[in-house]
């Protein structure tokens, strides 16, 4: 039987660089992708980026399923997962902010989006300092914090919300739009 470390997560000399973990690492790849394509001339900029964001969406409910399902949870898997997943929404998020509203009630709006998304990158931040904080301390107040059914349903409804709002925002479909006016 392998020895298992401390806290029963990883056994010793368990491979690191699992197919959970190489889906997060793809997941954290994609970002650089998601950006370029988003300032790109493509007429079909939204609709690349909102399909690079669904398939990593789909890849953080695939690698903690088969991570789980196939015994390969990791460390270094469940460090990284929270971490691809913070800088994928941060990522969106700035994104939108790049851009003023292009439709509804506050069309042309040049503040909200950004208002919004400092708050909801800053609730990420705060959170994870706190289950920082409650991991050092252990015990109950470790469990206070820990992940629950409420935090997959808030990821799932915050990736559902951001591909929408990815492919309602036109990336530079509005601005090709605006230039032939």
């Amino acid at each position: 039987m392998p020895q298992v470390n401390e806290d029963n997560r990883q056994p010793h000399g368990q491979q690191v660089w699992t197919l959970p973990t190489l889906l997060t690492v793809c997941r954290v790849l994609a970002i650089p992708i998601l950006i370029a394509v988003w300032f790109s001339q493509s007429h079909s900029a939204s609709q690349i980026c909102c399909g690079i964001f669904l398939t990593a969406s789909f890849t953080d409910f695939l690698d903690g399923y088969l991570a789980r399902k196939m015994g390969l949870t990791s460390n270094f898997g469940a460090f990284l997962d929270p971490v691809a997943d913070k800088l994928m929404v941060a990522a969106v998020l700035i994104l939108l902010s790049s851009r003023p509203l292009t439709t509804g009630p506050l069309t042309g709006n040049t503040w909200i989006l950004p208002v919004i998304s400092s708050v909801i990158i800053g609730r990420e931040i705060a959170m994870s300092a706190l289950r920082e904080l409650a991991a050092s301390l252990g015990g109950d107040a470790y469990s206070a914090v820990a992940v629950s059914s409420w935090g997959k349903w808030k990821t799932a409804t915050q990736m559902a919300s951001l591909t929408l709002m990815l492919l309602t925002a036109g990336g530079n479909d509005n601005l090709h739009d605006k230039q032939r006016c």
